[in-house]
């Protein structure tokens, strides 16, 4: 697989894109501030999984979605400008998700859970919330509830520490996964 950031200018990521249509290797953009939603290309033909966060959704469309409902109908038109799956991260209020596998379900993940006196820098945790979801789509590339399970644990396991990189991730934390509500 591919994965991008968008930090990237917009002729790259529509490379990217042209690249995705004709080639096999799939393709995984994440966006990583608000301004820089102006670097997603309109069409999205090829796109596998578009991560971003409530704000960049809301960036995109132009007006503040606070509503799952909302969420859900913004993404819907995400897909529908080509992207295959979209994972919408609501920090400690879990993930939104389509899954395409499943028809034209989307899901509500739960965030995993965290005391709040545990929690010590949030640094890092949308970093490693896509390492999760990557690592987990290389082994099995259409379970996309595992993926979002796997990254919401390496999330959690980040903003317990001051390193932006937890030191002790290893694949045998991925035992125990939150449960997903379908919405």
């Amino acid at each position: 697989m591919t994965v991008a950031d968008m930090n990237l200018p917009l002729d790259s990521m529509q490379l990217l894109l042209d690249e995705a249509k004709h080639g096999r290797t799939p393709l995984i953009v994440v966006a990583v501030s608000q301004p820089k939603m102006a670097r997603l290309p309109e069409d999205l033909t090829g796109l596998r999984l578009l991560i971003l966060n409530q704000a960049e959704l809301s960036q995109r469309y132009g007006k503040t979605l606070t509503h799952h409902d909302e969420m859900v109908t913004a993404g819907r038109q995400l897909q529908a400008q080509g992207v295959q799956d979209v994972m919408i991260t609501l920090g400690d209020q879990g993930v939104l998700m389509s899954h395409r596998n499943q028809g034209d379900a989307w899901i509500y993940a739960e965030a995993a859970p965290v005391d709040a006196s545990a929690v010590v820098d949030v640094t890092g945790a949308g970093d490693a919330f896509v390492a999760g979801v990557c690592w987990s789509l290389s082994e099995q590339p259409f379970d996309l509830m595992r993926a979002c399970r796997r990254g919401q644990q390496l999330a959690s396991i980040t903003i317990q520490t001051t390193a932006t990189v937890a030191q002790h991730l290893h694949p045998t934390l991925f035992d125990e996964e939150p449960q997903c509500i379908p919405t």
